[in-house]
């Protein structure tokens, strides 16, 4: 929430009360002009097709069910979305991808680089990043130097849309956007609030997150939208 203050965003949490009565996503958003998916605990594999692993914990079926929606509307309807670490991964499940469910599992992956989440333990990396994406124009560059980790759980094949713009020097995969054009729609498997205060490259991301946002609330985004569709 202070990377968002220190970008100028006016803020409103949604909390994912389990048992609280469903609502659409038109209606959860209906004001905002930015999403923000944050992390948390594992998603429940049983989302993508899988059974549990014996590490994974953290399952709240109604902020699976909330987020998943979230997502879905903001990529459809050009809302401006970053998601964070966990919200990296929804954002991946909520267009038919899957997750490695535990990162030392996988040959290659370095969990000290990536971080140990039930040790409380932080990794640090880079991240390599593709030119034309919505992370490169944020970063102002292809590579972020400095990305803190902590996450046992990483994206694995890719959504219905989705690219992969951003890896670790491991091949793990660090941020995924959406192949069509979007006004700013940006999953990043690390921790960019962590350093922010500190770090002008991983503020950037939250920068360009509300600039984003604010096109949205002035107007802007009625008129990409009616570009790529055609419509008038």
């Amino acid at each position: 929430m202070q990377s968002l203050h220190r970008a100028g965003a006016r803020v409103i949490m949604l909390p994912a009360i389990t048992g609280a009565p469903a609502c659409p996503p038109e209606e959860v958003l209906v004001g905002a002009d930015g999403l923000m998916l944050i992390g948390g605990g594992d998603l429940d594999p049983s989302r993508y097709g899988q059974d549990a692993h014996p590490r994974s914990y953290g399952f709240n079926d109604f902020r699976d069910d909330m987020e998943l929606e979230l997502a879905r509307y903001a990529l459809s309807n050009g809302l401006p979305l970053l998601a964070i670490c966990r919200g990296c991964q929804v954002v991946n499940v909520a267009r038919g991808g899957t997750l490695h469910q535990h990162v030392s599992d996988h040959p290659g992956y370095d969990d000290d680089m990536h971080g140990r989440p039930h040790d409380l333990f932080l990794g640090q990396h880079s991240v390599e990043i593709s030119a034309g994406s919505h992370l490169a124009a944020a970063i102002g560059g292809l590579q972020a130097a400095r990305c803190t980790s902590a996450h046992h759980q990483s994206v694995d094949s890719i959504g219905h849309g989705l690219r992969v713009t951003g890896w670790a020097p491991d091949g793990c995969i660090e941020a995924i956007e959406p192949v069509a054009p979007h006004p700013f729609a940006l999953a990043v498997q690390w921790h960019p609030e962590m350093t922010a205060d500190q770090d002008p490259e991983q503020q950037a991301l939250f920068d360009a997150f509300v600039a984003a946002a604010g096109a949205c609330r002035d107007g802007e985004t009625l008129d990409f939208m009616r570009a790529s569709t055609g419509s008038t």
